[in-house]
């Protein structure tokens, strides 16, 4: 198939033989637990100026940043789906 740029779009030819493969791969490619999910979430004033301020000193986006603060810090240990301890640091901006 030719004309279609999209990588959420894909394209497979199937026959009888190889059509469950095709499918197991689908459903392993499209599995929740592999994909990054979304989470929205409401900042006060301070913290939202703050973000924006390090995005246009950074040129990193407002998103990357928070995911940065958080897998750099000490802030969750998980341990079997279980929070274990808490470490919460408060941060002057």
């Amino acid at each position: 198939m030719t004309g279609l740029d999209n990588a959420l779009v894909r394209y497979r030819e199937y026959n009888n033989d190889n059509l469950e493969d095709i499918i197991r791969q689908f459903l392993t490619d499209n599995d929740v637990k592999a994909k990054d999910l979304r989470f929205n979430f409401f900042l006060d004033r301070q913290i939202y100026n703050y973000l924006r301020w390090a995005s246009l000193k950074t040129g990193k986006a407002k998103a990357k940043i928070l995911r940065e603060l958080v897998q750099d810090s000490n802030f969750f240990v998980l341990k079997k789906s279980t929070i274990v301890s808490v470490d919460l640091v408060k941060n002057t901006w």
